[in-house]
């Protein structure tokens, strides 16, 4: 493990059993998050995203779930080999997650501040009266209106933006190491959205914490990430630096997926490309390169076998043509 790495991730596979067969969702990857740095995992629904950032934490239901790596390490320490209660001291505490919809992850029948003391009653000594006001504190940071109302207040009393500012407030409340954000903008409406982004930017700025941002879409990744990550079916087919993924894209996977995004490589009153058809079934995957049948790229030798990471300088790629292609 490198000086600089928080987290390093080899070789992980997550497999669900379900009755039509072995489903691989993750299927062998490697990654590194470097400390401060923020690491963005990008794909279309369904590429195995979210399920790698849960199985960081063992939130994956074992059956039908199966995990295995050969090494998860955070900060030197071995997490993959953690017991269950090992495991829950470290997740909220050491690695907080923003999870993808925050009505969904926000318990409706209970108020934001049972939720919230939770945090706190779990991983800090402090008494209710301090809780409370950490928590009333913690809102205000993220720009909570009138925290002391809103502590009170069940989720279903809040605006979208602001149920994802409590989310925010509660994961940073025990100052990870590691903040995952899953999603962290769906749902929002745009200006919402560059509220949000623009929070977590700042956030991320002041508490020198890393930060493993989930997205499908490139322009939240141009906006927050330093390094990239790109998925595919469960597989990883691109990884470097920010700029150099952006403007120097080897994989076609990676060119279709920035092609698809207003602003960033199409000019203005330019057209859009889209990729054609869908991301394979899992279950019933091509023998070659899985994004062989959507690319037009592809050749005989595509079709037939999978093409290996191969490095060039500080970026990754998984294409047998990439040479020729760029």
């Amino acid at each position: 493990m490198s000086d600089n790495a928080l987290l390093e991730v080899r070789d992980l596979y997550v497999q669900f059993a379900t009755p039509e067969g072995i489903v691989p969702a993750v299927d062998g990857i490697d990654f590194d998050i470097k400390k401060g740095r923020t690491l963005a995992i990008v794909g279309e629904s369904g590429c195995g995203k979210t399920v790698t950032a849960l199985s960081l934490l063992k939130l994956l239901k074992s059956p039908p779930a199966k995990i295995t790596a050969d090494s998860i390490k955070l900060d030197g320490l071995d997490i993959y080999n953690l017991s269950p209660n090992e495991i829950r001291k470290i997740r909220g505490k050491d690695i907080s997650m923003i999870f993808q919809e925050p009505m969904t992850s926000l318990n409706p029948v209970f108020r934001i501040s049972k939720q919230m003391n939770e945090v706190y009653k779990t991983h800090t000594n402090l008494n209710n009266k301090q809780i409370q006001e950490a928590c009333i504190e913690a809102l205000r940071t993220v720009g909570v209106p009138e925290p002391e109302k809103k502590y009170v207040a069940y989720p279903h009393e809040l605006s979208g933006g602001l149920r994802q500012r409590v989310m925010i407030a509660m994961a940073l409340s025990s100052k990870p190491k590691l903040l995952i954000a899953d999603e962290p903008t769906t749902a929002l409406d745009v200006t919402v959205q560059a509220q949000i982004l623009m929070l977590l930017r700042r956030m991320c700025q002041n508490s020198g914490m890393s930060v493993l941002l989930i997205t499908h879409d490139f322009g939240v990744v141009a906006d927050l990430a330093e390094d990239v990550v790109v998925m595919y079916a469960g597989k990883i087919v691109e990884f470097g630096p920010l700029n150099t993924v952006l403007y120097s894209p080897k994989h076609p996977y990676t060119k279709a997926l920035i092609d698809s995004i207003p602003g960033l490589r199409v000019k203005r009153g330019g057209r859009l490309n889209s990729i054609t058809g869908m991301v394979p079934n899992l279950l019933r995957l091509p023998e070659g390169c899985r994004f062989a049948p959507r690319c037009s790229q592809a050749n005989e030798k595509c079709t037939r076998l999978q093409p290996e990471i191969e490095q060039i300088s500080d970026q990754g790629v998984a294409c047998f043509r990439w040479r020729e292609l760029n």
